[in-house]
Parts: structure tokens; C-alpha cells; sequence
């Protein structure tokens, strides 16, 4: 009671992170750790880095992508997506420097030498390439559901640029607004996510069960579709227009929309495009077991596989 708040969370951290490293029986010395960020305060982009030497690119980015956060204090990050030694395709980040600091100084107080600090949708786009292999002229779409954070990632493999946009759609916020709907449990809010059909609460019918007032509750419907489906279309239009008006061929989904039922039909009956998760299990050989612990753990660890996967 009397400890500071702000050291309890981080020796809380600190314990954390050694338990998972103890249990997995990995050195904090591994040269092959790589860290992920995530929260409002990461920018990402897609940056034509032309007529530069490798090694000059990132002296490039700030010069080509102007920082929405204070200069002095932003961070670049970038990943290569192709080169031919003097023009790059690059996926670059901004990132706020109390954000970067903050995660890179928790490392080291643990003791981890960490080389790179990604950001989540980074490691995301990975997964897909990875996952998917799209041929060239490829526009895809992926809806990642995480518990706080949500975002449709437009992918191309052409000429058009990557579009990232964040929605207030989150697991969570979901769960709070159903749970307070129905006037439920947190368990039973999960087991209806896990078991009823997804399209289920955008219906008439779904509001009328409840026997109270709706004034008096949360509406599901109206949330889902103000904040997701909605968003999905002002997504679409937006890069239609801005490129060519192409829109996505496939949408894949990740993350937390793997643990609500029915979601993937959903998307695709309200879009009138294919909709599938994106494969996680298949990068995994052995027997039942692992394919079955691999499975049961998709919808959380589909980002650290994607960070997993660009640095085999």
C-alpha cells in the first residue's frame, strides 16, 4: 500500500517478463529478441526512399515524412520491403519518443538486450506476406480485433500504398457495451461472443430481448455499426479514391475477431468480399497437440509469430 504506484507497476512488469522468459527457457542475451510497440502515439507509412545508399535511408525519413509529434522527440523505425541498393520500398514508423523510451528503458531494467523495437502492424503485414503470399497486384484487407486497439490495414503487392486506419472497435469496448446490454457477467458476455452468431446483434430481434428499456442500455447494433461497419466503408471509399478505385479482393481477420463467432461471415455478408482468418497454424508441423495449442492461441500470439517470422 504504501509503495509508489508508478515502481509497483514496473517491478509487476519486471516480474512478468522474467516468468515468461524462465518458463520458456530463453536467454535475455538471445541476439534474436525483438520487442513490439503499440498505442496512439505510432505513426506508420509507406515511403518511396529514392537515389540513397542503404545506409542513408534512415537520415532520409525525416526529411520525406513529416513527424505529427514534436521533432526533437520522434523516433524513426523502418523496415526494407525491396530495394535494389539505391531505391527502397520502405514501411516506416514515427514513433513518439516517450513511447520508444518507455518500452526500451522496461527492457533494460530486465536485463534484455533488445536489437529491434517493431510496431504490431508491422509484425501484422509480415504475418500476411507470410501467410498468404500474394501474387503481384494483390489489394487485400486485414481487420485486426486486439483488446484495446483495432485496425483495417490495406495491403497492396503493387504500386499502390499501404493504408492503416485505427477504429474505436475493440474487443473490450465490445464486451463492456454487451455485458451492460444484456446486464450479464463478464464470463457469460464471453461465451456469447464465443457462441452467437456475430451478425446476430446488428438485428431488431437482438435489441427486443432485452425485457428493460433500451434507452437505459448500451446498443450494440447502433455501436457495431457506427464503429465498425462503417468505418470498414469510409476505409474502402477512401482508398478507392486515392487509388485508382481499387478496392480489397480478400479481407482477412486476426486477432480477438477469431474468438467471435461467425465474425468472418459477417464481413463478407456485409461487404459482398471473400472474408477468411488469417492463417496462423499452418507455419506450425507436429502432431495434434502442437496443432491444437497453436490453434487455441491464434488470436493472441499472431503478432509476436509475425515479428517471429520476418527474423527466422
Amino acid at each position: 500500500d504504501k509503495e509508489d504506484p508508478e515502481a509497483a507497476i514496473k517491478r509487476l512488469q519486471i516480474e512478468a517478463i522474467d516468468k515468461v522468459f524462465n518458463r520458456a527457457g530463453v536467454s535475455k542475451k538471445d541476439p534474436m529478441i525483438v520487442s513490439s510497440l503499440n498505442g496512439p502515439n505510432i505513426i506508420i507509412r509507406q515511403l518511396y526512399v529514392q537515389n540513397t545508399p542503404t545506409e542513408n535511408i534512415e537520415m532520409e525519413l525525416p526529411r520525406l515524412v513529416k513527424s505529427p509529434f514534436n521533432e526533437l522527440i520522434s523516433r524513426y523505425e523502418y523496415i526494407p520491403l525491396s530495394s535494389d541498393g539505391m531505391n527502397h520500398d520502405v514501411l516506416a514508423s514515427i514513433v513518439e519518443s516517450a513511447t520508444f523510451f518507455n518500452t526500451l528503458t522496461l527492457f533494460n531494467m530486465s536485463g534484455i538486450e533488445c536489437q529491434i523495437l517493431d510496431i504490431d502492424k508491422m509484425a501484422i503485414v509480415n504475418l500476411y506476406n507470410e501467410s498468404v503470399k500474394p501474387p503481384k497486384g494483390t489489394v487485400s484487407c486485414i481487420i485486426d480485433i486486439s483488446n484495446d486497439y483495432s485496425h483495417i490495414i490495406i495491403v497492396p503487392s503493387g504500386n499502390e500504398e499501404l493504408y492503416i486506419r485505427n477504429i474505436e472497435f475493440t474487443y473490450s469496448a465490445f464486451k463492456k457495451m454487451l455485458q451492460k446490454n444484456r446486464d450479464i457477467s463478464a464470463a457469460e458476455t464471453e461465451e456469447m461472443i464465443r457462441t452467437r452468431n456475430f451478425y446476430d446483434y446488428i438485428t431488431n430481434a437482438f435489441e427486443a430481448e432485452t425485457t428493460e428499456n433500451l434507452n437505459q442500455h448500451y446498443s450494440v447494433k447502433k455501436y457495431v455499426r457506427m464503429q465498425l461497419l462503417r468505418e470498414l466503408q469510409k476505409t474502402f471509399q477512401y482508398y478507392s479514391q486515392q487509388n485508382q478505385n481499387k478496392i480489397p479482393s480478400k479481407i482477412y481477420i486476426t486477432g480477438k475477431a477469431l474468438e467471435m463467432s461467425k465474425f468472418a461471415q459477417f464481413i463478407n455478408k456485409n461487404t459482398d468480399i471473400p472474408c477468411d482468418k488469417l492463417d496462423v497454424t499452418g507455419f506450425f508441423n507436429g502432431d495434434s497437440t502442437v496443432l491444437d495449442y497453436a490453434s487455441e492461441k491464434e488470436s493472441i500470439a499472431y503478432i509476436a509469430i509475425g515479428l517471429a517470422l520476418r527474423y527466422e
